[in-house]
Formats: structure tokens, C-alpha cells, sequence
């Protein structure tokens, strides 16, 4: 992609920050502001993906293609819960779910 030159004012602090962690990583300070910029962008436009997609392995190369075979059944065994776990309440024990602000 062609690049376009610009200029950027930082705060001293800002810029010994990305200075800093240039060196540790190996890499200008102007590619880590160009990723942050591009990042910025994406995630302004509502395009980047949540950090979770992809993070996990099935192993099966075909998982995506047979995703309904895998549903199948789903949701239809009803299951009993105590009370104090019904998954969605706000009880601090309700299973590692909390129920989201409306």
C-alpha cells in the first residue's frame, strides 16, 4: 500500500513511551504508529473483529462446514438449576455469567 508522509506531534512522555517500546520490540516507532493508527481506524468504523475470534483450536479443518451437525440437540435438554445458579441473574455464583446493562 502506498504510504503518505505526515506529521505527528507527541508529548515528551508519549514519545519516549513508543520510543521505548520500539526498541523492545524490535521495530520503528513509526510502524508502531502506523498499526496503532490503522487499528484506531478499524475499530472507529466498527470493523475489527473482538480479540477473541480465532482463539481457539478445534482440530477439525471442517469445523466451520459442518457447524449444524455439531448443534444438533442443542438447547433442547432442559436442565434443572438451583436457584442460586441460574445462569444470567446477577448472583455472584450464577456460573461465571453476569447479566448485561441495559
Amino acid at each position: 500500500m502506498k504510504k503518505i508522509k505526515t506529521t505527528v506531534y507527541l508529548n515528551a512522555g508519549d514519545y519516549r513511551k513508543l520510543r521505548s517500546l520500539a526498541t523492545e520490540e524490535g521495530r520503528t516507532a513509526a510502524e508502531l504508529v502506523r498499526e496503532a493508527v490503522a487499528e484506531y481506524a478499524e475499530r472507529a468504523t466498527g470493523r475489527l473483529w473482538p480479540r477473541s475470534i480465532g482463539i481457539a483450536d478445534s482440530g477439525d479443518p471442517h469445523f466451520a462446514e459442518n457447524c449444524e451437525g455439531y448443534l444438533d440437540g442443542f438447547g433442547e435438554e432442559e436442565i434443572d438449576y438451583p436457584p442460586e445458579r441460574l445462569p444470567g441473574t446477577d448472583t455472584p455464583d450464577a456460573i461465571g455469567r453476569r447479566r448485561m446493562p441495559e
